[in-house]
């Protein structure tokens, strides 16, 4: 019986793509597109000096296992904490969550906001394309937040 559970249990994770991080269970796509732009920015930022032909990063990489982390924050209508979670460093958490903030001051037109986050000395610790890519994903959304027509 124990077989069979374990069985289906992998078939449902891989239906719904939920990976395995630390000792719990991660879900890695989500049917938010906001929550899913945002990986994909980070998704972009790891592929950054790799060949074309290269595979994606995917969840190995930092940088994409903290965006995915925090997708699944917002997706759920969760606070995103300050402190960075297990397998994160404090650098890659502080950086994809200013990102995070970015893009959600950019997608609301907020300048304001926009402007002290990237003038943050705090975000010169990150990648310095991180904000350009950030930037140019918020053009994927229609000023509600959602998916904008393809033009």
């Amino acid at each position: 019986m124990t077989a069979w559970l374990e069985n289906l249990f992998r078939r449902v994770a891989a239906f719904l793509k939920i990976v395995p991080v630390g000792a719990k269970m991660q879900q890695t796509t989500f049917p938010d597109h906001f929550s899913s732009l945002f990986q994909s920015a980070a998704g972009d930022l790891a592929r950054r000096g790799l060949p074309a032909a290269a595979p994606s990063p995917g969840m190995a990489n930092e940088n994409v296992n903290a965006a995915t982390i925090i997708a699944g924050l917002w997706n759920d209508r969760q606070p995103i904490p300050q402190a960075a979670p297990a397998g994160v460093s404090a650098t890659c958490w502080s950086c994809i969550t200013r990102g995070f903030a970015l893009m959600q001051a950019a997608a609301r037109g907020d300048q304001t906001a926009i402007t002290a986050l990237q003038s943050d000395e705090k975000f010169g610790d990150c990648d310095p394309g991180w904000a350009g890519v950030i930037l140019n994903y918020v053009g994927f959304l229609a000023s509600s937040g959602m998916r904008d027509d393809i033009p």
